[in-house]
C-alpha cells in the first residue's frame, strides 16, 4: 500500500519510557475509594439508578444512558455507595457522581445481556472512544452509511503513552477478532490497523496472523499528530475529509484500538466497560502500564505502581500535547484517560512578539494560519476567526510546540473556538 504523507506535523521526542510487554493489574482494598462522575463522554449525562448506602456489585449499572447520545456507567468494584452528589471532574469542576467504597475485588462481574445487535451491546457496555475524544462508540457504528473501509487507530503518536502499544502486544488476537466482527457488521470491504513505525514489534505480531482475519496491518511513519482521524485517513487511504464533513462521508469508520478491545470484551466476555489500561510515566520512579478501574484516583494508582506524587511537578491526564493539567493527586481517572503523567513545571518561558517565521503554519496539519487566528481572537473578531476556519483546528498543540516566541497559540485558538461556538448557537436562537 502506498501511503500519503500528511501536510505539516512535528516530531517531538517520544519519551515512551513505560514498558509495554507487562501490564500490572492490582486488586483494590477498602482504602481505594472510587470517585465516579456520571459524565465521562461527549453527549448527555448518565442518570443515576442507585441510592446512597446501596450495595453494588462489579459490572452493575449505576447510571443509565441519558437522552440522545449517551452511555451508561457501571460499577468497577463490589462495594457500597457512600455518597451521591457533586464530585470532582478533571475538566468540568464539580459534577454529578457517586463515591463507592470497595468491599471486595474479585474477577467475577455482573455479565451483560448480549442477545441484541452489536450496536445494542456496545451501548449497554458503556463503551466510548478511548483515543481521547470520548464519543459514544455505539452511535458511530449505528450511523455508518456506505462505509467501505474500517480503520483501526493504533498509531499512538502522543509522547510518553504506551497503553495502546501494551494492548496490541498482549491482546492481539482479541483486537483482530473484534476488528473482523465490526468489519462484518458494517459490511466493510476493507479493514486496516494502522501502527506507527516505532511499534514494529506489535505490527509484526499482528501481521503474522492478520491475513486469516481479512485485515491488513499498515505501518505508518512516526509523526505527530498522525493519530488524528482525518490525518490517519489521509495517510492510509489517501482520502480527504473536508471541513464540516465526517469520516463516514468518505466511506470510512475509525475506531481506536483500545475501543476495539473493549468491544471484544463486551461481546465475547459479556463484560461492561469499567476498567482500562493507563500509562503512568514522566518524572516517576516506575514508568509502567496498569489496568486501572474507572474512578481510581491518582494517589491510588501511584501506590500500586510504586510511584510518588511530587507537589513540585505538574500532573497531566493524557499526553503532554493534548492532555489536561489536574490540580492534585485525588483526581479520578475517566473512561478516556489514557495516561497519568508527572512532568516538570515549565517556567521562565517569556511570551515574545511574533517574528513571522511561519513555523506554526508549516506545522499545522489542517493548513491553518495560527498567528492570524490568534490575532483575531485577541481582537474579539468573531467573523475573522470564522473566515480563518478556526473550527477546523484539531487542537493538537503543534503550533505552540514549534513557536520560537513561546506564544500560547493553541490555547488562544481553543478559547476562540468556544467563542465561535457560542456565537453560532446564539445566532440560531
Amino acid at each position: 500500500m502506498k501511503l500519503t504523507h500528511i501536510h505539516g506535523g512535528i516530531h517531538p521526542k517520544d519519551n515512551k519510557y513505560a514498558a509495554a510487554d507487562e501490564i500490572f493489574k492490582p486488586k483494590l482494598t477498602e482504602e481505594d475509594v472510587l470517585y465516579i462522575p456520571f459524565i465521562q463522554h461527549i453527549g448527555s449525562i448518565a442518570i443515576p439508578v442507585i441510592k446512597k448506602s446501596q450495595q453494588v456489585v462489579k459490572g452493575e449499572m449505576i447510571a443509565k444512558a441519558g437522552e440522545g447520545i449517551s452511555v451508561p456507567i457501571h460499577s468497577p468494584i463490589n462495594g457500597i455507595v457512600t455518597y451521591l452528589g457533586k464530585i470532582p471532574h478533571p475538566t468540568l469542576g464539580l459534577v454529578d457522581g457517586c463515591i463507592i467504597e470497595p468491599t471486595s475485588d474479585t474477577e467475577e462481574y455482573l455479565e451483560l445481556d448480549v442477545s441484541g445487535s452489536l450496536v445494542d451491546i456496545v451501548k449497554s457496555a458503556g463503551i466510548i472512544g478511548m483515543g481521547g475524544a470520548g464519543f459514544p462508540s455505539w452511535f458511530k457504528i449505528h450511523s455508518t452509511k456506505q462505509v467501505d473501509s474500517l480503520l483501526i487507530n493504533g498509531s499512538e503518536c502522543e509522547p510518553y503513552l504506551t497503553c495502546d502499544y501494551a494492548l496490541m502486544l498482549n491482546y492481539y488476537k482479541e483486537i483482530l477478532e473484534a476488528t473482523k466482527l465490526l468489519k462484518d457488521f458494517i459490511n466493510a470491504k476493507y479493514a486496516f490497523i494502522a501502527i506507527e513505525h516505532n511499534k514494529l514489534k506489535a505490527a509484526n505480531i499482528l501481521n503474522d496472523i492478520s491475513k486469516q482475519y481479512g485485515i491488513e496491518i499498515v505501518v505508518i511513519p512516526d509523526k505527530y499528530p498522525q493519530g488524528g482521524e482525518k490525518q490517519l485517513i489521509k495517510t492510509v487511504l489517501s482520502r480527504t475529509v473536508y471541513q464540516g464533513k465526517l469520516p463516514k462521508d468518505v466511506g470510512v469508520l475509525v475506531h481506536n484500538v483500545a475501543t476495539i478491545k473493549a468491544i471484544y470484551d463486551a461481546v465475547y466476555r459479556k463484560k461492561p466497560f469499567f476498567e482500562r489500561i493507563v500509562t503512568v510515566s514522566g518524572v516517576v520512579n516506575n514508568p509502567c502500564n496498569i489496568i486501572a478501574k474507572i474512578g481510581m484516583t491518582i494517589n491510588s494508582i501511584f501506590k500500586y505502581t510504586k510511584n510518588n506524587y511530587d507537589q513540585t511537578k505538574q500532573l497531566i491526564f493524557g499526553g503532554p500535547m493534548t492532555g489536561v493539567a489536574v490540580s492534585n493527586d485525588s483526581m479520578p481517572i475517566l473512561k478516556n484517560t489514557g495516561a497519568i503523567l508527572q512532568l516538570p513545571v515549565v517556567r521562565n518561558r517569556i511570551e515574545e512578539p511574533c517574528i513571522r517565521c511561519g513555523k506554526c503554519i508549516a506545522g499545522c496539519v489542517m493548513g491553518l494560519v495560527p498567528t492570524e487566528i490568534e490575532n483575531a481572537y485577541h481582537n474579539r473578531d468573531i467573523k475573522k476567526m470564522i473566515e480563518l476556519n478556526i473550527t477546523n483546528c484539531i487542537e493538537c498543540g503543534s503550533c505552540s510546540y514549534v513557536c520560537p516566541s513561546s506564544r500560547p497559540l493553541a490555547q488562544s485558538i481553543k478559547a476562540g473556538k468556544k467563542r465561535v461556538l457560542a456565537y453560532n448557537q446564539k445566532d440560531k436562537i
